[in-house]
């Protein structure tokens, strides 16, 4: 080690004094007695470390300077109870020749154990250099005035780490001047005390972090303080915490007199956070996983004492459950600059009252976001207090306060967003939307904005001058999304120009705050609302996209070119423009209106009916004045759950005009299929009347199968399933004939032939004449059958287990017995579907004579089958099933010759078989739409034409063979039909899906010897045409005996 004592050094002594004098924070080291000064030093001088050195069990002071640092780096380690005192401690420096200071680049100063202390006046790290300062395992450093950072290109670091470590100081500055940059970090238990602490304080970069327990506590703490400077502060995991406190909680802390700390007064602001002081700063503060800041008062861009204009940005991040950020006094975010504050996914932050946008000028943005996240403010809550202020809240977030304003003073703006639902904005007193600047508050997507738990009162355009804007869903010129709810007693407009916006795509969307005051107005722009309360002298306009439903009163009311007026309600007076609709009620219902209602030329009004003799219907005290080209739309009422059974010759007025009825309607327009209707007037009324027309059922049909049922339907007489039909529009005729028709069970029938083919291939190509053998056969298939415009299409899944015994008769004849079992579940893409459990037995023979073979069969399946029709029409919604039985019996044979080749053997094969399909009558039960179906039987003949292919190898000693075929399948006569009929009524015949005339059979496997006797295979099958796409996988097990 190299000790070099010098003269002290002027340049320290200046740094020092200009870095105090620039600090309002003044004080006597002694009376704080965190550190002892002697009264005389041991030497007057510099103690320069240059090499690496321990001082243990050591109680030195220096008069001057401890540096620490040499090109290749030095440290200094002070342990084992040391105590060392000096006028400043540094560490890492380019070197001060004009004051015999000598370059040492990097150092390291390293306090560790309990009772090791270093103290100083100043401490410096990072001279122009690197400069390193841990306090670990319970060590303690103290100091009037830690500098980070001092020269250009200097960087300075503090480590405080472990239980009982401490750094306490009356000022900090990390990343002090421009070019330098600073670093301390405090964990795992470790504790920092500092009067002021200034994270990138003159231009320079500064981090300090909190993590693993680590805590710190100060009176004043600035994040990005002056112009140039970057300061960034993570606060990270539980029990990490930081404490900006009163200058007496700060002498409790020390444990020293109260009003010795500062005996002259302390000049600033004790417990702030300033993060983005001055302009051209920037603060970042990240609170996660559970730390905390707690503050007197929060500053997030700019400063409060400084004017408009000049405050630096500031962001605070708070995210993840348990982190926080509670102030007692004030949070300003946007103060004389530029403010974010972001709470996240559980992150709290609290105040006693806050502002968005303090100062003229200033912006500022506040984000609540996520489950949990969560804002409170105990007073007032201003988002644009002077400047610019928004707050968004979404996705589960959370704001209380007690006062609410958005637009506070002269030319202030504030905007708030709230939504997504368990999304909310909660004012216990009031809430205030435009006092005297401009406030827009949009509330959508199930969001909830409360004031005294909906009996409180929202202000709107308060003042003179002022605008409020209340958004349901979305701003005018947005595109529409779902609505937030409002929950309020009362909207009052004040003298300023509100204005409440329903801009949504909710149907039924239900608003009844009453509206009240001055010059209030609204804006229906989209979606269907309902309006509630009493609103009796406001007036409305219903624009282009938008339905407004008056269940409540309402004023003077315009319609607009494709709005929509309803409800049941009361209004003062209607004026249809062209293009716009009035259509009573909610449902079937009456509009009161106390004045007159004008239909303009072009206009619509539209009606609802029901079998009662219920119709919509306009009651007005004044007249009604109908211009040109003015239509009437008749449907039936929406949601009817009773039998629509209209009567022939019923009449509903419609309209009701005290002060009379003035022009008629130019044309009516209803989608009954079976009724005609037409209008009547007299001087006050206008009649809607109703006679059956001369249309049968079967005028409606569409298709072949409809046809059918409508024809049975015109013979079953008067009851619920007429009624039900009778009162369709023409549009849903055709699919109520589809649900009636039964179809599924001619297709049932259809899919049991086709499906013959899984019992017959499998006993086709798992018998030989190789003498005694045991074979099982497992499938799985699923394939789909398209509509041919007529019945509808099916899906079906079938599985199955089928198994075999042979034994020989000669050498060139065997025999053999099959059984088997399988499931089927068929869904047509109407309302019916099917389920079958299949049993199978059989025989069959085989015989070869030399290269050819023949191949002969005969089998039987018994079919139970459970059905399920879910109709489901107008007054109509029933579940109707059926269990019932059916046979499959089919006889087949099939020729092949072997080809022998070097490459393979290819076979040429040739397939007959017949196949019939007999199913029991049976009805159905379950409703008024019940078939009974009449048993079926019908047989047909099919036909394969193909070839097949197999090559056998040698795979490292075991036997394997691959193969494939591909073949022509024809399916030759009529598919099925079925014989159905309604309770009363005629049978008539309706077809299923058809059968597949055509199509190509593919296969490839493989197979492998696992013994002597044997082997196991795998294959996939697809049978493939224009209208059928099925496909199987099947696994055989083959064993002799």
């Amino acid at each position: 080690m190299t000790i070099s004592i010098l003269e002290q050094s002027a340049y320290f002594q200046e740094k020092a004094q200009s870095l105090l004098s620039k600090t309002a924070i003044v004080g006597s080291l002694a009376a704080l007695s965190l550190i002892s000064v002697p009264a005389a030093f041991a030497a007057d001088g510099l103690l320069f470390v240059d090499e690496d050195t321990q001082l243990s069990e050591v109680q030195e002071s220096f008069g001057g300077v401890v540096a620490v640092g040499a090109p290749g780096g030095a440290t200094l380690t002070i342990e084992n109870g040391s105590i060392v005192d000096a006028e400043v401690i540094g560490a890492g420096f380019t070197g001060e020749p004009d004051f015999g200071i000598p370059a040492g680049d990097q150092g390291a100063i390293v306090v560790t154990g309990e009772e090791t202390e270093a103290s100083a006046t100043g401490i410096y790290l990072g001279v122009g250099g690197e400069g390193t300062l841990s306090v670990l395992n319970g060590g303690t450093v103290s100091a009037e005035l830690v500098v980070l950072g001092t020269l250009d290109g200097g960087s300075g670091t503090i480590n405080v780490e472990g239980e009982n470590s401490l750094l306490q100081t009356l000022e900090t500055y990390i990343g002090e001047e421009t070019g330098t940059s600073g670093q301390v970090s405090v964990s795992d238990g470790g504790t920092l005390f500092s009067g002021l602490l200034s994270v990138g304080s003159d231009g320079g970069d500064g981090s300090f972090s909190i993590s693993n327990g680590g805590q710190a506590a100060t009176i004043t703490g600035i994040v990005g303080e002056g112009n140039g400077s970057t300061g960034v502060v993570t606060i990270s995991g539980e029990g990490s915490s930081w404490d900006l406190v009163s200058v007496s909680d700060a002498e409790e802390i020390a444990g020293i007199p109260q009003g010795t700390l500062f005996p002259g007064g302390f000049d600033g602001d004790p417990g702030i956070l300033i993060v983005g002081m001055f302009e051209g700063a920037t603060g970042t503060v990240n609170i996660t996983d559970g730390g905390s800041v707690s503050s007197i008062k929060g500053f997030v861009g700019g400063h409060a004492s400084y004017a408009s204009g000049e405050g630096g940005t500031g962001v605070v991040n708070v995210s993840g459950e348990n982190s926080r950020w509670d102030n007692s006094n004030v949070l300003v975010v946007g103060t004389s600059g530029n403010g974010s504050l972001n709470i996240k996914d559980g992150g709290t932050v609290t105040a006693l009252a806050s502002a968005i946008g303090d100062e003229e000028g200033a912006t500022g943005a506040v984000s609540v976001t996520g489950d949990g996240a969560n804002l409170t403010i105990s007073d007032e809550f201003v988002v644009g207090y002077n400047g610019q202020g928004s707050l968004t809240v979404n996705k589960g977030g959370t704001v209380t306060a007690s006062y609410a304003v958005i637009g506070g003073n002269k030319n202030s703006s504030g905007s708030v967003s709230v939504s997504g639902t368990e999304t909310s904005l909660l004012a216990s007193d009031y809430l205030l939307v435009g006092y005297e600047g401009q406030g827009s508050l949009t509330i959508s997507d199930g969001a909830v904005v409360s004031v005294q738990d909906g009996e409180g009162t929202v202000y709107l355009a308060d003042m003179e001058d002022s605008t409020g804007t209340i958004n349901i869903g979305a701003a005018k010129g947005e595109e529409a999304v779902a609505a937030g709810y409002l929950e309020a007693a009362a909207v009052q407009f004040g003298e300023g120009e509100g204005l409440l916006v329903f801009n949504h795509t909710n149907e039924d969307y239900l608003f009844d705050t009453s509206l009240t005051g001055l010059n209030v107005a609204f804006e229906f722009i989209s979606g269907e609302t309902i309006l509630g309360g009493d609103n009796s002298d406001v007036e409305a306009s219903v624009e282009a996209g938008s339905t407004l439903s008056v269940n409540g009163t309402l004023g003077d009311i315009e319609v607009l070119e494709d709005g929509i007026l309803g409800g049941s309600g009361t209004v003062k007076s209607i004026d249809v423009q062209s293009g716009g609709r009035v259509a009573p009620g909610n449902s079937i219902g009456t509009l009161t209106v106390t004045g007159n209602t004008g239909f303009s030329d072009n206009t619509f009004y539209d009606v609802e009916i029901d079998e009662a003799g219920n119709s919509d219907k306009l009651d007005v005290t004044g007249a009604v004045t109908i211009a040109n080209n003015v239509e009437v739309n008749v449907t039936p009422e929406d949601g009817n759950t009773g039998s629509i059974d209209y009567i022939d010759g019923s009449q509903y007025t419609i309209i009701e005009a005290a002060g009379g009825v003035i022009g008629t309607f130019s044309s009516v327009v209803d989608n009954l299929y079976f009724f005609d209707t037409s209008l009547s007037y007299d001087a006050n009324s206008v009649y809607l009347d109703l006679a059956r027309n001369s249309l049968t059922f079967v005028n409606a049909a569409q298709t072949s199968n409809q046809r059918a049922v409508g024809g049975s339907l015109n013979g079953i007489g008067a009851g619920p399933l007429n009624a039900a039909v009778l009162g369709l529009s023409s549009g849903e005729i055709g699919d109520a004939y589809d649900q009636l028709s039964g179809d599924i069970y001619a297709s049932v029938n259809n899919i049991l032939l086709e499906d013959s083919r899984f019992l017959r291939s499998a006993v086709l190509e798992e018998s030989n004449t190789g003498g005694r053998l045991f074979w099982g056969k497992a499938y799985g298939a699923w394939g789909s059958w398209d509509s041919d415009g007529n019945a509808a299409g099916v899906d079906r899944n079938a599985g199955g287990l089928i198994v075999g015994i042979d034994t020989h008769l000669t050498e060139t004849l065997s025999a053999g017995l099959t059984a088997g079992y399988g499931h089927t579940s068929i869904d047509d893409d109407s309302v019916s579907s099917a389920s079958v459990d299949s049993y199978h037995i059989g025989v069959y023979g085989a015989g070869s004579f030399g290269d050819a073979s023949l191949k002969a069969g005969l089998t039987y399946s018994y079919n139970q089958i459970d059905s399920e029709r879910d109709v489901r029409f107008g007054s109509l919604s029933e579940d109707l099933s059926a269990n019932y039985n059916a046979g499959t019996f089919q006889v087949f044979t099939e020729a092949g010759y072997d080809l022998d080749t070097s490459f393979a053997t290819l076979t040429p094969f040739a397939g007959l078989a017949y196949v019939n399909v007999n199913s029991d009558g049976f009805s159905e039960s379950g409703g008024d739409a019940v078939l009974a179906v009449n048993s079926a039987s019908d047989g047909t003949a099919i036909t394969n034409l193909g070839l097949r292919i197999n090559k056998a190898f040698d795979l490292s000693g075991a036997n394997v063979a691959v193969s494939g075929s591909i073949a022509w399948q024809r399916i030759y006569g009529n598919s099925f039909t079925s014989d159905n009929a309604f309770t009363g009524g005629n049978s008539f015949s309706v077809s299923g899906v058809p059968t597949n005339q055509d199509s190509a059979v593919m296969n490839a496997g493989v197979s492998m010897m696992f013994s002597e006797n044997t082997q196991i295979s795998l294959s996939y099958d697809a049978l493939l045409s224009s209208d059928v796409q099925d496909q199987s996988v099947k696994a055989v097990l083959k064993a002799q005996f």
